[in-house]
């Protein structure tokens, strides 16, 4: 496994804080191949730090703000790995064991934009409702972009303010 430290918003990586967290890292190697990139962003916000672990092409990520950058590698990691056995776990009981290969995800900075600061492409696969509602779920985020399975039209899928789900199925007006 592959492993990019980053530093953002003038934080600057000393050599003791890439140490420790090469080291706490390189125990998720078990998981990954050789060519898995893991991306670890340091930055600064305000009094806080903050640390956010990712794998490039998985849509997994740990983000945790706190004061002290060693604590957070220390709750990071953890947190990271729960997801991974989570979602390796039920990936192996539910779908082929070729599914938990690592998506193509190319990410693009867009220089002089005032509004839209990055670009994200990405593969969607086809899934079912219940899987999207699952990767929302796992992923912790507010709202998931997938292929719908039995029409193959491109749906969203949020989390509304009460807890539940809503789905969003855009209609191309002519």
């Amino acid at each position: 496994m592959k492993i990019e430290i980053i530093g953002k918003k003038s934080y600057i990586i000393g050599e003791k804080i890439e140490n420790v967290i090469n080291k706490k890292v390189n125990k998720l190697d078990k998981y990954f191949s050789d060519d898995t990139v893991l991306k670890v962003l340091l930055k600064k916000e305000g009094v806080n730090s903050c640390l956010e672990l990712s794998i490039d092409g998985l849509n997994m990520r740990a983000q945790v703000v706190g004061e002290n950058m060693y604590d957070l590698i220390d709750i990071a990691v953890p947190k990271l790995e729960r997801q991974i056995r989570k979602h390796k776990t039920r990936l192996e009981k539910k779908l082929k064991t070729s599914a938990f290969e690592p998506a193509v995800e190319e990410v693009q900075e867009i220089p002089f934009s005032t509004s839209v600061v990055k670009e994200k492409v990405f593969n969607l696969k086809p899934m079912r409702t219940d899987e999207a509602v699952y990767m929302l779920d796992m992923l912790g985020h507010e709202f998931y972009v997938f292929l719908q399975e039995e029409n193959n039209e491109i749906q969203v899928l949020y989390r509304r303010i009460d807890g539940d789900y809503g789905l969003i199925k855009p209609v191309i007006k002519k």
